[in-house]
């Protein structure tokens, strides 16, 4: 009888709702993380697909040919309209970045 009186006295004081909007908070921003991960993960991908399929074209072309790539694996992963373009774009710079350090690009 006293653990009903201490889950009814919890829940009146609204530490259910509390504790809930916590780990739903926590769970969002472990979640967004993942996703920034995978996405930075695509845009290596990207980056060397560009690499293989558009090596002799322009920076732009390449650059191109990454996005539309990234574009699809976010598409079938439906994470598309977590991303905007411009950060889209930022991690396929990155991912150049980390490339070229690792003397994988020119």
């Amino acid at each position: 009888m006293k653990t009903l009186e201490i889950i009814m006295w919890l829940a009146s004081i609204g530490a259910f709702s509390a504790i809930g909007g916590l780990l739903w908070k926590y769970f969002r921003v472990d979640i967004k993380n993942v996703k920034i991960r995978q996405i930075g993960d695509y845009a290596l991908q990207a980056v060397q697909y560009a690499e293989q399929i558009a090596g002799k074209e322009t920076g732009a072309a390449q650059k191109q040919v990454a996005t539309d790539f990234i574009g699809k694996l976010l598409s079938e992963a439906k994470l598309d309209k977590l991303f905007t373009p411009e950060q889209v774009s930022a991690e396929i710079e990155i991912a150049l970045l980390k490339l070229k350090q690792l003397g994988g690009a020119l």
